[in-house]
C-alpha cells in the first residue's frame, strides 16, 4: 500500500506541471497587466488553483490504492485525462467568450438543432482531435514512466508542502489586495476555471478595525470590460434637465402596490407612468441595483466588482452639472455599493448613524434627504437616491403594526408555510411603515414646487417570497414573487398611465439616458431599453450570486453561470412547478443561443 501511495503522489507530481501549463495558457488569453502587483498574482494564483486540481485527483484516486497496481494506474490515468480535457474544452471557451464552462453551455450544446447551426470546420476539428490524442498520449507516457522518476519520499513531502504554503500566500495575499482595493489583482479572480477567492472584509472592519470604505488601491491601467462600447455623447442636450429621484425599497414586492399596504404609493401610481409587468434584475440586493444602474445583466457583477467599474448614468450626469445625494438605511459597503455603483461619487453617499434602531433610521433618511433639498441653492438639477430597508428586516414603529403579528418574534428555524402569517404580517407592516415614509418625501416635494421639475421613480430592488411558489425569503428563487417588482414613475406633465408591457431594471439607465440627450444606441452601455419607447419583448433575465434566469409570460428557464453547477438547469412554469415536457424544455433554452453572446459582449476579445 505504502508503493502505491508513493506512485499516486509522484504521478500527480508529474501531472501537476502539465495542468499549471493549460492554466497558464487561461492567462495568454485574458487583458495583461504590466503591474508587479498582477504578476506576481497570476503566478500564485496559477499554482495554488493548479494545486486544488490536483489535489481533488488525489483524494478521487486514494481509495483506489487498496486495489491492484494495474487497476490504479487505469483510474489515475481516466480521471486525469477527464480533467486535462474539461480544462482544454474550458480553455476554448474562455478564448471564444470570456467566462468559463457552465450550465448555459451545455443547455446550448445538449438543443436540438444546435450542431446543425454551428459549423467548427475541419481545421478546428482536426486540431481538437489532435489536441485531445495529445493528452491521451501525455497521460500514458506519465502514468507509465512517472512512477519510474528517481524522486525521494521527502522530496516529494516537500514539494507538496511548498504547494499548501503557497496557497496559502497567496488566498492571504488576496484577501488584504482585496481589503485595500488593489484592483490589478481582484479583477484577476475570473481568469482560472474554478479559482475560488478568500475574502475576509467583514473580519477585517469587525476585529482589525480596518476602514474597508477606502479606496486605496493602485490604479487600473488596463481592464477586460469593453464598457461601454463606445464614447458616450450628448448631442440633444435639454434646456432644463428634471431633478431625478430614485427611492428603492427593499424587498418590495408588484403586489404590494393596494390601498391597504401601500395607501400613499398606490395614489402615486395612479398620477404616474405604472409599469406593471415589470422585473428586477436580480433575486436579491446585490443583483436588482447593479442592473438598475448599470443597465446589465447581473452575471457582470462580480466583474465590475473586481475591476472597480462605475456605471455610465453617474459620469453622464456629471458632465450635465447634475449633484447627487446618495441615502442608505442600510451600509453600501456590503454589498460593495461604494466600490461599484457609487465608486465615481463616494462624497455624495450618506450610509452611517449613530443609532441600531432601524426604523429610526428609515425616518432619518427622509429628514436628510428634505435638509439637503432645504440647503440646495444651486441652479444645477440633482440625483438623488434613497434606499429604504425595513421590509427585509420586518421591522417598523408599533404605531403602524396594521397587521397582527402576535407581538411574537420569528423563529426562522422552524418557520414553514402553516406558520408564516406572522412573518408575513410583519414585512406588510414594514412596507407600510415605508409607505408612510415615501409619502411624506412626495408631499414635501409637492409644497416646494419641485413635482414641476422632478422625475420620482419608485421601485423595489427584488421581491419577497412567503411560500406562495414554496419558497421563503429570496434569492433562491426566480419566481415572480422574488422578482416582479413595482416600478412607477412620476413624470412632470406626463399623462398617467398603466403600462402591461415587460419591463426591467435594465431599461432604466436608457431611459434616463434618452431624456438627458445621450445620442450613443442603447447597446453601447446596456442591454435594456427605453421604457416610453418600448419595443415588445419575449423575455427578461435576472441573476444572483451564481445563477440566472430567463423568465417570460409562462416560464422561467433557471440556469447556473458558474462551473461547478454546470448540470444545473431546470425550466419552470408560471407558478414556478417544474415542467418535463422535453420539447417545450428544449424551445425555452433556444434563447441561450443569444445569451450566450450577450454574456461576453462588455468583454474584451
Amino acid at each position: 500500500m505504502k508503493e502505491r501511495l508513493y506512485v499516486l503522489f509522484k504521478t500527480q507530481l508529474v501531472n501537476f506541471f502539465l495542468i499549471l501549463c493549460l492554466h497558464l495558457l487561461f492567462y495568454l488569453f485574458s487583458i495583461k497587466s504590466n503591474a508587479l502587483y498582477s504578476k506576481i498574482f497570476i503566478v500564485l494564483s496559477a499554482l495554488s488553483n493548479t494545486f486544488m486540481f490536483i489535489f481533488v485527483l488525489i483524494v478521487i484516486n486514494l481509495p483506489f490504492i487498496l486495489l491492484t497496481r494495474r487497476f490504479q494506474k487505469s483510474v489515475i490515468f481516466i480521471s486525469n485525462t477527464i480533467i486535462l480535457i474539461f480544462l482544454l474544452v474550458d480553455l476554448g471557451i474562455y478564448r471564444i467568450y470570456g467566462f468559463h464552462f457552465n450550465a448555459m453551455v451545455i443547455g446550448m450544446i445538449t438543443t436540438p438543432g444546435f450542431w446543425d447551426s454551428v459549423q467548427l470546420g475541419m481545421s478546428t476539428t482536426i486540431t481538437s482531435i489532435f489536441l485531445v490524442l495529445l493528452i491521451i498520449i501525455f497521460e500514458i507516457i506519465i502514468v507509465k514512466y512517472g512512477p519510474k522518476i528517481n524522486l525521494k519520499p521527502k522530496s516529494i513531502l516537500l514539494f507538496y508542502l511548498s504547494l499548501i504554503l503557497l496557497t496559502a500566500i497567496e488566498k492571504v495575499g488576496y484577501a488584504v489586495c482585496d481589503i485595500y482595493n488593489i484592483q490589478n489583482v481582484t479583477r484577476y479572480t475570473k481568469v482560472y476555471p474554478l479559482y475560488q477567492p478568500l475574502t475576509v472584509r467583514g473580519f477585517a472592519k469587525k476585529v482589525l478595525k480596518i476602514d474597508i470604505n477606502k479606496e486605496k488601491g493602485l490604479e487600473i491601467t488596463k481592464t477586460n470590460l469593453d464598457y461601454p462600447k463606445s464614447k458616450i455623447t450628448i448631442k440633444n442636450k435639454v434646456d432644463s434637465p428634471k431633478n431625478i429621484l430614485v427611492v428603492v425599497i427593499d424587498s418590495l414586492r408588484f403586489d404590494m402596490i393596494n390601498d391597504e399596504v401601500t395607501p400613499n404609493i398606490y395614489k402615486i401610481s395612479k398620477i404616474s407612468q405604472n409599469f406593471q409587468n415589470h422585473y428586477s434584475g436580480g433575486n436579491s440586493t446585490r443583483f436588482g441595483i447593479f442592473s438598475l444602474f448599470y443597465g446589465l445583466y447581473g452575471y457582470y457583477w462580480h466583474d465590475f466588482l473586481n475591476n472597480r467599474q462605475g456605471p455610465v448614468i453617474f459620469n453622464v450626469l456629471k458632465d450635465l452639472g447634475y449633484n447627487f445625494k446618495i441615502l442608505s438605511a442600510t451600509l453600501l459597503t456590503f454589498p460593495e455599493f461604494r466600490k461599484t455603483v457609487f465608486i465615481d461619487i463616494p462624497e455624495s453617499v450618506e450610509d452611517t448613524f449613530d443609532t441600531n434602531d432601524k426604523p429610526l433610521r428609515e425616518k432619518i433618511l427622509v429628514d436628510r434627504f428634505k435638509k439637503f433639498r432645504d440647503n440646495y441653492t444651486s441652479d444645477k438639477p440633482y440625483f438623488s437616491f434613497i434606499f429604504f430597508d425595513a421590509p427585509h428586516a420586518r421591522e417598523y414603529p408599533k404605531e403602524f403594526e396594521k397587521f397582527h403579528t402576535n407581538g411574537k418574534e420569528a423563529n426562522y428555524l422552524i418557520i414553514g408555510k402553516k406558520n408564516i402569517t406572522a412573518v408575513k404580517n410583519a414585512y406588510l407592516n414594514s412596507v407600510y411603515y415605508d409607505d408612510y415614509l415615501v409619502g411624506d418625501i412626495f408631499n414635501y416635494l409637492k409644497e416646494k414646487g419641485d413635482l414641476e421639475n422632478t422625475i420620482v421613480v419608485i421601485t423595489g430592488d427584488h421581491g419577497e417570497e412567503f411560500y406562495e411558489e414554496g419558497h421563503f425569503g429570496h434569492n433562491n428563487s426566480f419566481g415572480k414573487y422574488q422578482t416582479k417588482v413595482p416600478f412607477i414613475v412620476y413624470f412632470p406633465k406626463k399623462e398617467p398611465k398603466n403600462i402591461n408591457t415587460m419591463t426591467s431594471h435594465y431599461d432604466f439607465v436608457p431611459t434616463v439616458l434618452d431624456l438627458v440627450g445621450v445620442s450613443n444606441p442603447h447597446k453601447d452601455y446596456s442591454f435594456g431599453a427605453n421604457m416610453f419607447d418600448m419595443p415588445l419583448r419575449e423575455y427578461v433575465i435576472s441573476c444572483n450570486w451564481s445563477n440566472c434566469g430567463i423568465i417570460d409570460n409562462e416560464s422561467v428557464l433557471y440556469f447556473s453561470y458558474e462551473t461547478h453547477k454546470s448540470l444545473n438547469m431546470t425550466l419552470y412554469d408560471q407558478n414556478y412547478n417544474e415542467v418535463t415536457d422535453r420539447d417545450f424544455i428544449n424551445k425555452k433554452k433556444q434563447r441561450l443561443y443569444s445569451l450566450i453572446k450577450e454574456f461576453s459582449y462588455f468583454y474584451k476579445h
